[in-house]
């Protein structure tokens, strides 16, 4: 099994969870995840359950603890959760409940137009690669319906997009940038 399919397999359950909790598309956080943490490889991913980057800012809340991993002093704080499942739904939380992100609410059913309003927004600190994140959400996505429909996944026809649509966004969606 490849890293991608192992990927989707082990966090498919949490992006449903997610999806009912905060009516966020599957597609959208496992390709924001995949792209986070290089499919689930990452150190914070693999050591700390994070998967999305979260820094550690903000207050504790149902979903974090208030748990930190910081690497020296002078490094950057990340938060630190007991499972992905917290990290899924913190990610939620934060999209659901930021004002820095409200804008992308009216996208959480459409993982193209989702994937060029988080590249505009806050959540990426580089804002010279924005172009870049966007393409390799896109990318991700692809990847990610891919794998869904090779591992006949049993998932709800309602929350996979097929890969025919997925790509026909992202060519439209390109050219617009």
């Amino acid at each position: 099994m490849n890293i991608k399919d192992k990927f989707v397999l082990q966090n498919i359950g949490h992006a449903i969870e997610l999806q009912k909790k905060y009516g966020i598309h599957p597609i959208i956080s496992l390709s924001q995840s995949a792209k986070e943490t290089g499919w689930g490889q990452s150190f914070l991913a693999t050591n700390h359950n994070n998967y999305f980057g979260m820094m550690a800012t903000g207050s504790k809340n149902e979903h974090w603890t208030g748990e930190i991993y910081q690497k020296d002093s002078k490094s950057r704080k990340w938060r630190k959760y007991n499972n992905p499942l917290q990290s899924f739904l913190d990610y939620g939380r934060l999209l659901n409940t930021s004002i820095s992100y409200v804008d992308l609410k009216q996208h959480f059913d459409d993982p193209g137009k989702f994937a060029k309003g988080i590249a505009s927004s806050n959540y990426i600190t580089d804002s010279d690669n924005r172009q870049k994140y966007y393409s390799d959400l896109i990318s991700i996505q692809n990847s990610i319906v891919i794998v869904i429909k090779t591992q006949q996944l049993n998932v709800k026809h309602n929350i996979v997009l097929p890969l025919a649509v997925v790509i026909t966004v992202a060519v439209l969606l390109t050219k617009l940038f």
